[in-house]
């Protein structure tokens, strides 16, 4: 079960990288590119979450147990998993920007 969690947790970070395209410019037509932002907004709110999570777990444990390798590693998870939600967020954002503004030059040539 474990296990099944951390794959879905891997799998699921970045909804950006997947969601998202960059112009392609296939036969003079940008259009086929991904401008929605929502991806990066989930992968905003997936980094913050991922972090809070982690944090509030690893202060749990050392509340109980004290400082331990357990809380600092999932502490180390969160960051991570909160860096990666962060860096598909900034792709995101970036392919989105390049899509909308590839998409108005084509409209304004095109008119």
């Amino acid at each position: 079960m474990r296990s099944a969690a951390a794959l879905l947790a891997v799998w699921s970070v970045g909804c950006s990288f997947v969601m998202t395209n960059a112009p392609s410019y296939v036969r003079d037509d940008p259009t086929r590119c991904g401008e929605s932002r929502v991806p990066p907004v989930l992968d905003v709110i997936g980094a913050v979450a991922s972090v809070a999570v982690a944090a509030t777990l690893a202060f749990a444990i050392q509340r109980e147990d004290g400082p331990t390798l357990r809380s600092a590693a999932f502490l180390g998870v969160g960051v991570a998993l909160g860096a990666t939600y962060a860096y598909a967020a900034v792709t995101g954002v970036e392919r989105s920007h390049r899509c909308r503004t590839a998409i108005a030059a084509w409209r304004d040539t095109h008119r």
